[in-house]
């Protein structure tokens, strides 16, 4: 009798300590999801509704680890939930567990196979993750042997052609491009797929999806973002100017949309406009080298050579990049046209050091011909620019042959004459 007793008092401890957790979902719906985390345990006996509800609390508190334990005590009881799964998977992408996730959602697809929201969230999983990782990844998905780690070309092949039979993504491409078939309103795909795009450098394919992104939703800042990124990448500076005029028209003022609107208004010889819209943005970032050298130019072209002095020595004194070299030969023609040539010399000196471009040497013989008496320095520049043999420059070639001679002539006159 004791036992029976004994035996029916643990069926009711059992049955109690299972019943849903009032105070759990009194304190969840009431916002107090400390207090939520509090009244239960991850150890306790709870159906799989109050698991999830104690792993959406300690979400809401930023708890990831302690919500995807919870989650996947609630999958124990119910494996096929796609509520469940689906907000695993979010706190996989969370905890950056990107593989993770992606076998969630492959899995998830393939219970909804026409849910786009699952693929969008593939292309998430599968955005910047290692080539081997994913490979990994469809391997266990197929396999389900988390021990094979073998990335032999048969046994991918034979991977990814069972993915394909189920239609399922297996490169980021291809989760988005699905996610955008199913729902063509999808913005967040559309802007992702045309950023991958840009990345790898593919920017047709990056400008016929935003064109087409474009049409369909004109007032959307990001995509007219793009649209200007896309324009300044192919060089079409007319585009350019067209599309951050369109971005002035929908958002407010953006100093990237003006820094590019400004050098293309260079490019398309617009020096007032360009020298308008750089001279804005340099109040803010002051300590870009690339608008000063850009502002430079534009008041070179205008004859202020004073303006363009101080702006591209400005340039320099920031320069760090690889233009440092362009910086010097553009100051240098500027302090030439000054008429101060021995900095003039310098610069071009400074140029041909970070660039070694052979036209420099030309440009250094041709100042110190002309502004000093003493030739030898000249010929020798001229001397150097012609081992070059600067095919390119035609005309510079001849010049510099013919001067050399005159150079030589004279130079033998001078010595009969001691």
């Amino acid at each position: 009798m004791n036992r029976v007793l004994f035996f029916f008092s643990f069926l009711l401890c059992i049955y109690v300590s299972a019943q849903k957790n009032d105070s759990l979902e009194f304190y969840y719906s009431s916002y107090e999801f400390q207090k939520a985390v509090n009244s239960v345990s991850l150890e306790s006996l709870l159906p799989a509704s109050d698991f999830y509800l104690l792993a959406k609390s300690y979400s809401k508190l930023g708890q990831s680890e302690e919500a995807l334990k919870a989650v996947k005590k609630a999958l124990e009881q119910d494996s096929l939930n796609v509520t469940y799964l689906n907000f695993l998977g979010e706190q996989q992408l969370k905890l950056d567990d990107k593989m993770g996730a992606y076998l969630i959602y492959l899995q998830l697809s393939i219970l909804q196979p026409n849910n786009a929201y699952y693929y969008k969230r593939m292309g998430q999983a599968l955005t910047n993750s290692p080539y081997t990782s994913i490979s990994r990844a469809q391997l266990f998905f197929v396999f389900k042997d988390s021990s094979r780690t073998n990335l032999n070309r048969e046994t991918l092949l034979k991977a990814r052609k069972f993915l394909d039979s189920l239609n399922l993504p297996t490169h980021v491409y291809a989760a988005f491009e699905r996610a955008i078939e199913l729902n063509p309103n999808d913005v967040e795909s559309k802007i992702a797929l045309i950023e991958i795009s840009l990345k790898i450098n593919n920017v047709g394919r990056a400008d016929v999806l935003n064109r087409s992104c474009l049409e369909q939703h004109p007032e959307n800042k990001k995509f007219v973002m793009q649209a200007i990124n896309i324009a300044y990448r192919l060089r079409d500076y007319k585009d350019v100017v067209s599309k951050c005029n369109l971005y002035y028209n929908i958002a407010d003022s953006n100093l990237v949309v003006q820094k590019l609107e400004g050098i293309a208004q260079f490019h398309l010889n617009e020096f007032e406009k360009c020298i308008q819209r750089l001279s804005n943005v340099i109040k803010v970032d002051e300590d870009s080298e690339v608008l000063h050298y850009y502002v430079g130019l534009s008041y070179q072209e205008i004859g202020n050579n004073e303006e363009a002095a101080n702006y591209l020595g400005k340039a320099i004194e920031l320069g760090i990049s690889e233009n440092i070299g362009n910086y010097y030969t553009r100051l240098a023609i500027v302090e030439e046209e000054l008429g101060n040539y021995q900095k003039s010399i310098q610069l071009y000196k400074a140029a041909y050091s970070e660039t070694k471009d052979k036209i420099l040497l030309y440009h250094l013989a041709r100042n110190y011909d002309t502004f000093f008496k003493d030739k030898n320095t000249a010929l020798k520049y001229y001397e150097l620019y012609l081992e070059e043999n600067d095919s390119s420059n035609m005309e510079y070639l001849e010049y510099s042959k013919d001067r050399v001679s005159e150079l030589k002539v004279a130079k033998h006159f001078s010595l009969d004459s001691l």
